[in-house]
């Protein structure tokens, strides 16, 4: 087999593997609705003066989570949905003693219109 058929060979059986995933329900990529996302994030810190994105994460994996369970959130997701909320100016960094993990709390817009839409 030359290297071009041994790529299409491989892309075939990908392929083949992706659809029998999607035959079977499984998904590869999950994206998560940002409204939502961000609607949860300022639930919780409500109920928080202040909380890393790590810990923020772990609350809504929590099988006791109130807002809605996130079984396969990353932390990723929820640094970018921060982010996002930050320029809106409903959340802003809080004070942290580490170097890179950050720490976030609800401003009092953020708090309104949790207060609002919750």
């Amino acid at each position: 087999m030359t290297q071009l058929e041994t790529q299409l060979s491989a892309y075939r059986v990908m392929r083949a593997h992706v659809a029998f995933e999607a035959s079977n329900g499984v998904t590869r990529r999950r994206r998560h609705d940002p409204e939502a996302l961000d609607k949860a994030i300022l639930q919780v810190m409500c109920a928080r003066p202040i909380a890393m994105t790590y810990s923020i994460r772990i609350f809504l994996c929590s099988p006791k989570a109130k807002f809605g369970l996130w079984p396969d959130l990353k932390t990723a997701h929820v640094l970018t949905a921060c982010r996002r909320l930050e320029r809106k100016g409903l959340l802003e960094r809080g004070e942290t003693t580490y170097a890179i993990q950050k720490s976030w709390q609800i401003t009092e817009a953020g708090r309104v219109l949790a207060a609002r839409k919750g």
